[in-house]
């Protein structure tokens, strides 16, 4: 590989200035908005004005708004908006970056242009995993399912950037052998940056990481070295103390006693709120002629409808699994394994009383499926230039690159929908 490719492929050009700015702009209408809908933007903005230096679960976003607010409540609301439409622009910058940086280690950069990279990281951070086709709520747009385009939980969308970026090195710590001391100190950065904006991400995340960190140890059956064996004991330390504080600042989130472990009330709470109800009520009525609202058939009926929509919300990262080879399969298992604990955590644990509808157990999910998808598209891209599938007419990669961009027109419907008609979720 060329050094001067390296340097040409992590430079940021003309075209990402001014996408960016674009981005930007855009952000910034639909954030100032989402102030005439009723959402969790003006409520964290009152949160903010009433107590901005308090150290919980957003304090890095509140810290954020006050500072560039100047500490006064009028120009805090504009410094909300200017400080999440530049998360917005973060996170495609972001999964540039990764998509770069993958790209310069498998050396694709040789046969893939920018534009390429340019357009791929466009549609992962306008994507909206939806299949709006499948929505039977009229006053909805992805209720039941898990957008990866989120424009109305302000401590999400501050996250994700870091989430994608923890994740990225904690990959290249575990199965890229250099710079480890580098990708160790950003790991512990962006963990700590996670976990003060909001930790969500940290549940699924820390399990996956020391997972694989252990088994990419013993599976290698290398003997621990002094440096080795001291990292990982920092980092045992460094994952009780995020718990710790993560216990902590989650418990001014939800209250303990009100958490529930039981998929029955996930499902049943979906159940309620949810077309995908009457959609499974409608079709006992017509196959049995008979209403079976209060029987376990409807439960199975909502499993297997909810399931179908799940497959179809997530088919481009799904269909991308028939291009895996040895040199893709484990950053597509590592992703995955973190994205199958998110969605276990949000199935199996979920509150009680007035927040049952918060979804407090689903914002893990976000950048799991970001992440996901990231993956999903180096795949491709490694599977159709490493391979030199360049000649030949390849079913597999037209589809996937097909749903990929049915997604982006899914996210861009939400922004219609968002600004036009005044819908959040």
């Amino acid at each position: 590989m060329k050094s001067r490719d390296f340097v040409i492929k992590n430079e940021y050009n003309y075209l990402d200035i001014i996408l960016s700015s674009l981005i930007f702009l855009l952000s910034y209408f639909i954030f100032w908005r989402m102030y005439s809908i009723q959402g969790d933007i003006s409520s964290h903005l009152d949160m903010i004005e009433r107590n901005p230096m308090i150290i919980t679960y957003n304090s890095i976003m509140r810290l954020l708004v006050y500072t560039f607010g100047f500490a006064r409540t009028d120009l805090m609301f504009c410094s909300f908006p200017f400080i999440l439409s530049l998360s917005v622009v973060i996170k495609y910058l972001t999964i540039r970056f990764i998509i770069n940086d993958f790209c310069n280690i498998e050396g694709l950069t040789e046969f893939i242009s920018d534009k390429m990279l340019i357009l791929g990281s466009i549609a992962i951070s306008f994507a909206a995993p939806v299949f709006s086709f499948l929505n039977f709520y009229s006053n909805s747009y992805y209720r039941g399912f898990f957008s990866t385009s989120i424009w109305h939980n302000p401590t999400t969308i501050v996250m994700l950037p870091f989430s994608l970026l923890l994740f990225w090195f904690s990959y290249k710590f575990i199965f890229i052998k250099d710079e480890k001391f580098k990708n160790f100190l950003l790991i512990v950065i962006f963990s700590f940056i996670n976990l003060f904006t909001k930790p969500a991400f940290l549940m699924p995340f820390l399990p996956t990481f020391l997972i694989f960190l252990f088994f990419n140890i013993f599976h290698n059956r290398k003997i621990l070295t002094k440096r080795s064996a001291v990292i990982l004991i920092v980092l045992l330390f460094v994952s009780a103390v995020f718990i710790f504080f993560g216990i902590f600042l989650f418990s001014k989130l939800v209250s303990f006693k009100n958490i529930n472990i039981s998929p029955i009330v996930t499902i049943g709470l979906h159940n309620r709120n949810y077309d995908i109800s009457s959609l499974s009520i409608y079709f006992s009525n017509l196959i049995f002629n008979t209403n079976f609202d209060n029987t376990i058939l409807i439960y199975l009926l909502f499993i297997f409808i909810w399931i179908l929509k799940f497959v179809f919300a997530n088919a481009f990262s799904l269909s991308t699994f028939f291009c895996l080879n040895k040199k893709t399969s484990m950053l597509y298992l590592y992703s995955a394994i973190c994205f199958i604990l998110s969605l276990a955590i949000f199935l199996f644990i979920s509150e009680k009383g007035s927040r049952a509808n918060d979804g407090n157990f689903s914002w893990q999910i976000v950048p799991c499926e970001i992440i996901m998808m990231i993956t999903s598209f180096n795949v491709l891209l490694y599977d159709k230039f490493k391979n030199k599938k360049l000649d030949n007419f390849d079913f597999v990669s037209v589809v996937c690159f097909g749903l990929l961009f049915v997604q982006l027109y899914d996210g861009l419907i939400y922004i219609q929908k968002l600004i036009f008609e005044g819908v959040i979720y």
